[in-house]
């Protein structure tokens, strides 16, 4: 395990790193930040961790939850904190610019762990959380299989959740080849070249990074069955998110989810998607075969009633 980072001193008006159990546990009352017993093969994939959280209200309010699922995932001593004290620019400048801020903390993490010599860094957000039993299998698996840890440094990331919009088998269990939306839980090889053109594309457009990491990235590995899932916190999140970037057909699923109140694609939605798109290999072809299936029925349901 990297050595664990210590907190930062600064006058940044925008975020410092710290150790999570000292950001989490401060003014929380009754709540246990103790070191818990490692079980969990985490170095078989990560040699470090960061979390993204916020220092407002609203964001505060997630941080029992959060402590809790970095203690439950044997994450606590080895994640850094990434502490956003507001949203700030390409230029850590105050800004209104929420979601810009967001993807800059991700990249800001990934820079400080280069600068700490890590080379896979586990990269989460505040409102995730992980299903205990796939994630053993998962970690199991990747520890038991010393070529994929050789090759996990091929990709720019492992997922270990999201929307996936493409899959591919591999050799490897419990991981597939492909593409993804959303980054709430992820592993960044912080030396792949891809980073610094996301650096380039995040600072000269509105894209999101989970968007420009889909669109320029190449492709990533992916754990499948997903391990992390997003808290749905918000059902109307989908209706604030940026749409700049997004490929006609996953702009217009991503406002239908908005309409029907799924918004945030949490656990059930994202199974299901991804279920699909591995039946399928890739969520354009799910929803051909889908259309066609509604077609055939409504077909047969026309000539029925016309019969």
């Amino acid at each position: 395990m990297a050595p664990r980072a210590k907190a930062s001193a600064t006058s940044d008006p925008c975020r410092y790193f710290a150790p999570a159990a000292e950001v989490l546990a401060a003014g929380l009352e009754h709540e246990d930040a103790s070191k818990v017993e490692a079980a969990l093969p985490w170095d078989a994939v990560c040699d470090g961790a960061y979390c993204i959280v916020v220092t407002t209200p609203s964001g505060k309010l997630r941080w029992p939850s959060l402590l809790s699922t970095l203690q439950g995932a044997e994450l606590l001593e080895r994640t850094t904190a990434v502490v956003n004290l507001g949203p700030c620019d390409e230029k850590n400048q105050p800004c209104e610019c929420r979601m810009k801020g967001l993807s800059w903390s991700h990249l800001l993490a990934i820079k400080h762990a280069r600068s700490r010599g890590l080379k896979r860094a586990l990269l989460l957000e505040d409102d995730v959380y992980f299903v205990r039993s796939d994630l053993e299998r998962l970690l199991h698996a990747c520890a038991a299989s010393p070529s994929f840890q050789l090759r996990q440094i091929e990709a720019a990331a492992l997922y270990l959740g999201g929307v996936y919009t493409s899959m591919v088998p591999t050799q490897f269990l419990s991981i597939s080849g492909g593409r993804s939306y959303q980054m709430h839980a992820y592993v960044a090889t912080v030396e792949h070249p891809g980073w610094s053109k996301l650096a380039e594309e995040v600072s000269t457009s509105q894209i999101m990074i989970d968007v420009a990491m889909h669109n320029h990235a190449g492709p990533c590995w992916l754990a499948h069955p997903s391990v992390a899932f997003q808290r749905p916190f918000n059902a109307t999140r989908a209706t604030t998110w940026s749409l700049v970037g997004l490929p006609a057909l996953h702009s217009t699923l991503t406002r239908l989810m908005g309409w029907l109140g799924i918004g945030n694609c949490w656990e059930g939605c994202a199974r299901t998607t991804n279920k699909l798109v591995e039946i399928f290999g890739s969520i354009g072809n799910a929803m051909a075969a889908l259309a066609g299936a509604l077609v055939l029925v409504v077909s047969a349901f026309w000539g029925l009633c016309c019969r």
